[in-house]
């Protein structure tokens, strides 16, 4: 049995095709070679010399090799043939599974960059502008960047106020594309132009996001050294001049201007009434020599605080002491004017 299954692993070794009817014709094989050595030991040979002389009517292993791929060549054809269509399926399918979430996951971008960019547009630019005019947030050091950041509000309020004379023909273009284009680049086209679009928006966005964070951010310090009753002094001004302008307007019956000034002094009243600062700065605004000379004699304190510090860490007593003393002095008239009882 040894030799009859050497023969057939050299009789089947190159055969072309796949495993499966290597061992189809390795099965039909043994069994007409088990049939003929059958028969030779029906006629009185010992089973080894029955295989041997079976093997040897059957003929070499390159004979029958050839015989063989001759028989069976259409159905090795047809095993390939039937292996390409199976791979090309699988491909497709796989190239059509990543196409469709490359086209989701753009659009979901480009989705999330609109909704950014228009939250940002009509939320926070307009209260931004405003404060930038108040001198709420100093832009001295970013003067570039915030004109390149108020042509690009200017284009969202014009893109805003005419978004739908764009995007009707966007929509139209789009629509002709899928319609008419039988290309087989079409997937990539449709790909290039939403990665350029959602490259374009990922620009905008950072640009009004540097324009609006970064100057917010350096202000920070300013606006906590802002001087209340300047402030103060200007809300008040600003409410009692857009009343005045309102009542010009309806003199005039100017409607536009009416609601333009009434909603300037609505805000700067509003800004007024949730400063906890304003009501007391409001009843001192009289006095603002003596809040003047106040928060000098407060400077001086402090002042003499520092010079204290240093001289501690000179070691310097004298001066430690002069420092003090010094500190004494501004702060006890600071102390003064607010530590009398009321009368």
């Amino acid at each position: 049995m040894d030799k009859l299954e050497r023969y057939l692993d050299q009789v089947c070794r190159g055969i072309a095709g796949p495993r499966s009817l290597r061992l189809h014709i390795r099965r039909e094989l043994r069994e007409h070679l088990l049939d003929a050595a059958a028969e030779r030991r029906a006629g009185g040979l010992p089973p080894d010399e029955a295989i041997d002389r079976a093997i040897e009517d059957f003929g070499g292993p390159e004979q029958v090799r050839a015989e063989l791929e001759a028989t069976h060549g259409h159905r090795l054809m047809a095993v390939v043939i039937d292996k390409a269509m199976q791979w090309k399926e699988n491909t497709m399918k796989a190239k059509w599974l990543w196409s469709t979430w490359a086209h989701l996951a753009l659009a979901g971008i480009l989705a999330m960059e609109c909704a950014f960019l228009a939250g940002t547009f009509i939320f926070i630019a307009p209260k931004f502008k405003q404060m930038w005019q108040e001198g709420w947030i100093n832009v001295e050091s970013f003067r570039p960047l915030m004109s390149s950041a108020l042509t690009l509000f200017c284009v969202a309020d014009w893109v805003r106020d005419q978004g739908w004379w764009l995007l009707i023909p966007a929509v139209v273009t789009w629509a002709l594309f899928e319609w008419r284009s039988r290309s087989e680049q079409k997937p990539f086209v449709r790909l290039a132009v939403m990665g350029s679009a959602a490259l374009i928006l990922m620009a905008a966005v950072i640009w009004t996001s540097t324009a609006i964070i970064l100057p917010t951010i350096v202000s920070i310090p300013n606006l906590a050294m802002m001087r209340p009753d300047e402030v103060v002094a200007h809300k008040t001004a600003t409410i009692d001049k857009s009343v005045a302008a309102t009542e010009q307007a309806m003199a005039n019956k100017d409607w536009p201007a009416i609601q333009g000034n009434l909603r300037e002094a609505s805000y700067a009243a509003d800004t007024l009434a949730g400063m906890g600062s304003a009501a007391p700065m409001i009843l001192s605004l009289h006095d603002q020599p003596k809040v003047d000379a106040l928060r000098a004699r407060l400077t001086a304190a402090c002042l003499a605080l520092r010079s204290a510090e240093l001289a501690s860490r000179s070691k310097d007593s004298t001066r430690l002491e002069s420092a003090l003393k010094e500190f004494h002095e501004a702060y006890g008239e600071v102390e003064t004017p607010t530590t009398q009882p009321a009368r």
